[in-house]
């Protein structure tokens, strides 16, 4: 439930934010927010990936 929160409260001040920051600050947000999902998508991966193949796991460590 916190993250709905958060996220409904990050959505309504972005508007008011982006006329704030500089056009570098906003390239530079945007770069590390798809470094951030590109880490969440292979964390994903890697556990669906987990769930179908355990032997794959049991052999991790």
């Amino acid at each position: 439930m916190g993250y709905v929160v958060f996220f409904g409260i990050s959505m309504a001040v972005a508007p008011a934010l982006s006329c704030v920051l500089s056009p570098t600050a906003l390239s530079i947000s945007k770069r590390l927010i798809g470094i951030v999902l590109a880490a969440i998508a292979m964390e994903m991966l890697s556990d669906a990936l987990g769930h179908l193949f355990p032997a794959w796991v049991a052999h991790a460590g």
